[in-house]
């Protein structure tokens, strides 16, 4: 599935569909395994624009590379 960014912006989901979700992936992987489950029950997605606007702090504390490595990991391991 094509996403401009898998980690950004809100999801909306009726709650009939949200019912047969059972998210499997702690943290921030959630957001890959929700797609998964979409493409899986072949739901219709759409993705809207946003605008993201990072403060100071927010740029000088950055993002650790190892929670990069976590969620690629979380998600390998959640899609067996």
């Amino acid at each position: 599935m094509k996403v401009t960014d898998r980690h950004n912006g809100l999801r909306m989901i009726t709650a009939s569909v949200l019912d047969s979700f059972h998210l499997q992936t702690p943290g921030y992987g959630h957001a890959d395994e929700f797609l998964r489950l979409i493409k899986r029950a072949k739901l219709n997605f759409t993705e809207l624009p946003t605008e993201i606007l990072y403060t100071e702090y927010s740029r000088a504390k950055g993002q650790r590379l190892s929670n990069g490595i976590k969620i690629l990991f979380d998600g390998m391991m959640s899609s067996k």
